[in-house]
């Protein structure tokens, strides 16, 4: 599985998952949601989640690591370009994560937001994934 919902459907169901990948995701939703000032960006924010309140819910990344076992959560991928505008999200992820005791593996390479950097990531997240034979 991979990007935001990806994981957040891994944390908020652990038992049906082994891993989970993000590649630039979006992790940090509520801060995105307050750092985002592009028109037509809040009805953007609306139209996904409905206008409740993401901070403290299951819709927060941050949240989930802090209410799921990292014992039985799935292992986790994260990662993001150094030039991406989504990296610090993306370190910060991956620092609470692993400091939660989750079993994550980074890769933060040189790379924008773009897809020459995903189609290159995506092939070491495929041989990091614990696929049976």
């Amino acid at each position: 599985m991979g990007g935001y919902g990806a994981v957040k459907w891994a944390l908020r169901q652990p038992d049906r998952f082994a891993a989970a990948a993000t590649l630039s995701g979006a992790v940090d939703v509520v801060g995105l949601a307050r750092l985002e000032h592009e028109p037509g960006r809040e009805k953007l924010w609306h139209t996904i989640f409905g206008g409740r309140p993401i901070g403290g819910t299951d819709d927060d990344l941050f949240h989930l690591l802090e209410t799921v076992d990292p014992a039985r959560a799935p292992r986790l991928y994260v990662g993001c370009g150094t030039q991406d505008r989504l990296i610090a999200h993306n370190e910060r992820f991956r620092d609470t994560a692993g400091a939660r005791g989750f079993d994550v593996t980074d890769d933060f390479r040189a790379g924008e937001h773009e897809w020459g950097l995903w189609d290159a990531a995506i092939q070491d997240v495929l041989r990091w994934l614990p696929l049976r034979p």
